[in-house]
């Protein structure tokens, strides 16, 4: 009903067929009546076409029709016997028939005109759809556009850093004989901030280059045990420097997982890295262990200065960081953590965190145990319960 309705009052029609076509269906309706005699009050026939009118044509056409209707009702009425004669009864129906139906009249044209209004609001919010799709796919589009221009300049950035890094290490290395020892501090500052800027734009490379759909991976056998080691023993100068502890707990018989190793470290580094600059004389910990049989947890937690929860909703976005405040007093550009989790789900797995303001934070990176794809191994078996080990003892002799 509610479509056929809408059909309706959507339909554009000129003034006189309007008014001409209430008056010719108003007309036969009551020729019908004339000729075929029903045993039906006469008003009840006008009735469902005065609704239609009322809500095809507006307040117009449905009165015309109402007073042509309520006329020939009053002939009919006049016509019956006793002839000539209108009875109180009659004259009651033909008024209230009057009232009913102009009332019906003004309701169908509030309805029509509310259809009109629906049918604006729709086409508007259609129209804004639209836009903002447009806009979204310009913006999407101008996104991997750039993503895919910086994965190309990915050489011709690196090259020359690559090069200061070289002639700085050459020049110290010769200075170091001579007797122009005292421009070696200056040099290392030099190769220092080379080496920060690199690693910058490594960031903003391998993000891009996510984007653009072009970061490859490759799945390779991974020792657990000695990559979390590795990773631990990387961040140790930059964990110590705000004297802070490092501890490394992997779960006995840890083994092997299928993976890409060198993204896995990154985002170890990343996690470890992100822990030491947010804690000061407190504790960073590595904790890894498996998760039934086809999952392993790596846990990186501290003792720092903790998030709340709006803090964390802010997490993960690129070039973002907790709040301004934690820019200003830690610094760093908020790669780190939107590069993990992207290498993460890049794994098959995810990035999760827990944090409590003034006790710290607890990440934990969770992978699947063989990288997803077509080639898939038998899974390692579930180990004992996790153990801490110090990190000299974290390499086994096998794998020195």
């Amino acid at each position: 009903m509610h479509a056929f309705l809408d059909f309706l009052s959507r339909r554009e029609t000129t003034v006189w067929s309007r008014y001409g076509l209430t008056g010719v269906v108003v007309g036969l309706i009551s020729l019908l009546r004339l000729f075929v005699p029903l045993n039906t009050a006469p008003f009840l026939l006008y009735m469902p076409v005065i609704f239609i009118f009322g809500v095809a044509f507006g307040r117009g056409p449905g009165l015309l029709g109402l007073a042509i209707s309520a006329g020939c009702a009053t002939y009919f009425f006049w016509s019956t016997p006793p002839v000539g004669e209108l009875s109180l009864d009659q004259a009651l129906a033909v008024a209230q028939y009057l009232v009913i139906g102009a009332g019906m009249v003004l309701v169908c044209d509030a309805l029509r005109e509310l259809m009109r209004q629906n049918e604006a609001a729709a086409a508007a919010a259609r129209a804004a759809q639209a836009e903002a799709e447009a806009a979204k796919d310009a913006a999407e589009a101008a996104n991997r556009a750039k993503s895919a221009f910086l994965a190309n300049m990915s050489h011709e950035l690196r090259t020359p850093l690559s090069a200061v890094i070289g002639y700085s290490e050459m020049l110290q290395e010769e200075l170091a004989e001579g007797d122009r020892r005292d421009m070696l501090p200056d040099l290392g500052r030099i190769e220092s901030n080379a080496r920060h800027l690199l690693g910058l734009i490594n960031d903003v490379l391998d993000l891009s280059k996510i984007e653009a759909n072009r970061m490859d991976v490759f799945a390779e056998e991974v020792d657990v045990a000695r990559l979390a080691a590795e990773a631990a023993e990387a961040v140790g100068a930059l964990v110590a420097a705000k004297r802070n502890r490092l501890t490394l707990e992997v779960a006995p018989g840890i083994g092997t997982m299928r993976t890409d190793a060198v993204k896995l470290r990154q985002c170890l580094l990343n996690l470890l890295g992100n822990a030491a600059k947010f804690t000061e004389d407190g504790t960073v910990a590595l904790r890894v262990a498996r998760e039934g049989t086809d999952a392993l947890a790596f846990s990186v937690s501290d003792t720092g200065i903790g998030m709340s929860e709006e803090q964390m909703a802010r997490l993960f976005r690129r070039f973002a960081q907790a709040d301004e405040s934690t820019t200003r007093r830690f610094g760093g550009t908020g790669l780190g953590l939107a590069l993990t989790r992207a290498f993460a789900h890049l794994l098959g797995g995810d990035v999760a965190v827990e944090s409590t303001p003034g006790r710290g934070s607890c990440f934990t990176l969770r992978l699947p145990a063989e990288l997803p794809g077509p080639s898939v191994l038998e899974p390692v078996p579930v180990p004992a319960a996790a153990v801490a080990i110090p990190l000299d003892a974290a390499l086994s002799p096998a794998q020195t």
